[in-house]
């Protein structure tokens, strides 16, 4: 069932729909949601890097990412550092969270060239006509419904990563980037430059920077949920201490801790944050 959840006024507002992953795509896509949202000026925003590629389908009025708009939607690989979006008026369209293995497998090339880029979807033989099935469909269940149909076989029939990369990055994934990488190379039985190598040239980033982007991603979700301080949430992550995790904070979102967790309850990402952790 997609819930769907809308907010402010008229003149300046916004509407966000979010619905369950179909069982067969969840390899793929950690997430997705509708959006519509208008403004009468500007608005511009920091999007953080959660080590998830993301796919932006647009049925209206292109966003800007870093300064540049692409006609019909964009895809941004896997990243170590923050984005400024912007958009004029009103923009709506779906955004899908992609995992690695959806981001290899939807990619028309090799991961390590496209981390740290912005694609047009125009050069990604997506087919020309979703965003105009987006914009004419009545509800959101039915766009949804569009865009599995139009990109399930994309993914399903995709790149796959190898079995040892596919291994370190779920140890990865599931230690919350807490794991060190020699112990990762010593279970593997590889040395640590062969796993580096082989890790970043599928995945985008090295294994220690994936890992360090991951932890980051760990702030975002628990900083979204109300996190008790900063110093708490340095010590359940794993790091040093407060001021480690301020470091990494700047690193990777440009920001200091007091902004990130102000533009984290910005009132659309707070209803995205609601609706995805509300009970299906």
């Amino acid at each position: 069932m997609v819930r769907v959840q809308r907010g402010g006024t008229p003149t300046a507002g916004f509407e966000v729909a979010v619905s369950p992953m179909p069982a067969h795509l969840r390899p793929f896509i950690e997430s997705w949601t509708g959006y519509r949202e208008w403004s009468p000026v500007p608005v511009r925003r920091l999007e953080y890097p959660t080590g998830r590629a993301v796919l932006i389908i647009e049925f209206g009025a292109p966003i800007a990412v870093d300064a540049r708009r692409h006609r019909v939607g964009f895809f941004a690989g896997i990243d170590d550092g923050a984005s400024l979006t912007e958009f004029a008026s009103a923009h709506a369209g779906v955004q899908l969270n992609l995992t690695i293995r959806g981001a290899l497998a939807f990619g028309a090339r090799p991961m390590h060239e496209m981390a740290r880029h912005v694609v047009s979807l125009d050069d990604l033989e997506v087919s020309e006509s979703l965003p105009e099935q987006l914009a004419g469909a009545s509800t959101w269940t039915e766009r949804f419904e569009r865009v599995t149909q139009a990109l399930e076989q994309r993914l399903l029939d995709g790149r796959q990563l190898s079995r040892v990369t596919a291994w370190a990055l779920d140890r990865i994934d599931s230690t919350g980037g807490r794991v060190a990488i020699h112990q990762l190379a010593t279970e593997l039985g590889f040395s640590r430059k062969h796993l580096h190598d082989r890790f970043a040239r599928e995945v985008g980033l090295s294994p220690k920077r994936y890992a360090e982007v991951q932890r980051f991603s760990r702030v975002l979700t628990r900083l979204r949920a109300g996190a008790p301080s900063l110093a708490h949430l340095a010590l359940d992550l794993g790091y040093s201490d407060q001021s480690h995790l301020a470091r990494d904070v700047r690193r990777f979102s440009s920001v200091t801790a007091r902004a990130l967790s102000a533009s984290l309850n910005d009132p659309i990402a707070r209803a995205v944050h609601e609706l995805s952790v509300a009970p299906a």
